[in-house]
């Protein structure tokens, strides 16, 4: 019995320390807009990001627009993402990258709500 307790607490060491390091989901930037049909816009630039996603808030439950635009730079190449998004606050929304694991990505979202209010965007990543 006391081997199978050996062998089993040498195997969940081995698993533990063998496991990869989990990425961390960062926010990167935001914006925010208030008044009669506001726009924020939020830009910024972020190394290796494995995923990133775009959120737009507003204070109360609100139909919001807007769009992105994203370049991705991998090695010596680069390449170029956009599209368009809209739903009911606040929502979120995977963008779609150019590259698998690229080594920086420059991104440019933009929420617009129709009505007055306050809106936010948010810009995160796993890193």
């Amino acid at each position: 019995m006391r081997k199978v307790a050996a062998v089993l607490v040498a195997v969940a060491f081995v698993l533990d320390t063998a496991a990869p390091a989990q990425a961390d989901i960062v926010r990167i930037c935001h914006a925010r807009a208030r008044g009669v049909d506001p726009s924020a816009t939020a830009a910024c630039r972020v190394n290796y990001p494995r995923r990133i996603w775009v959120t737009i808030k507003a204070r109360s439950k609100q139909y919001a627009w807007g769009n992105y635009s994203m370049v991705c730079s991998k090695g010596t190449g680069d390449d170029r993402r956009h599209g368009h998004y809209s739903g009911t606050t606040p929502f979120s929304l995977a963008l779609t990258m150019p590259y698998r694991r690229p080594d920086t990505c420059w991104v440019v979202a933009t929420g617009i709500l129709n009505q007055p209010g306050t809106v936010i965007v948010i810009l995160t990543a796993r890193v």
